[in-house]
């Protein structure tokens, strides 16, 4: 996790990308575990000294001010990004696919007329819709959770697939960037 040149002591050691250590005098170095690979560069310092930029805190593993963890990198990006809205973007958009739909079925004769000849099928899929959402909410929360306990994710390919599907998670403070609106890192 550090190079040692010849002659060095302690306060000139030089550490490498993705190692941490709290403070100059201490021979103890961590490897960074919840930051990504941009979270400790890594250089001559300690502290938020090898963080890299929109990263902070011990291991630099909290975002910075106005910054955010994106839910898909798990990277800590900047509030000024327009890539932020995406995610609240889509999210809104179904909702309101959902809804126009509700409402064409409610109000709409030939569509209701449809539901209810097909009602028996149509309660039966969105039930199995519903068990798939929730177990994949399961799912992804216990990777977050396990990941928030200090352990890593999971082997991949699955990783990469859970990750990827974050978003059904359907936290809120994620995915309308709350540390944005208020300026606080998370």
């Amino acid at each position: 996790g550090a190079k040692c040149a010849k002659g060095a002591t302690l306060r000139s050691l030089k550490i490498e990308p993705s190692y941490y250590r709290f403070d100059n005098t201490s021979a103890q170095i961590y490897e960074c575990s919840k930051g990504g690979d941009d979270a400790c560069e890594g250089g001559k310092g300690a502290g938020n000294e090898l963080c890299g930029e929109g990263y902070t805190a011990a291991l630099c593993s909290r975002c910075d001010t106005n910054h955010y963890r994106d839910l898909m990198t798990g990277e800590c990006s900047s509030c000024d990004d327009e890539q932020r809205f995406i995610t609240p973007v889509i999210f809104v958009i179904v909702l309101l696919l959902v809804l126009i739909m509700a409402a064409g079925v409610a109000f709409y004769k030939p569509l209701n007329a449809y539901h209810e000849r097909r009602k028996d099928r149509i309660t039966q899929v969105r039930d199995q819709g519903t068990l798939l959402l929730i177990t994949g909410q399961i799912i992804v929360n216990l990777q977050s959770a396990h990941r928030y306990s200090g352990g890593g994710g999971f082997p991949e390919p699955y990783d990469s697939a859970v990750t990827a599907v974050e978003m059904i998670a359907m936290d809120v403070f994620q995915l309308f960037r709350v540390d944005c609106m208020d300026g606080a890192g998370s």
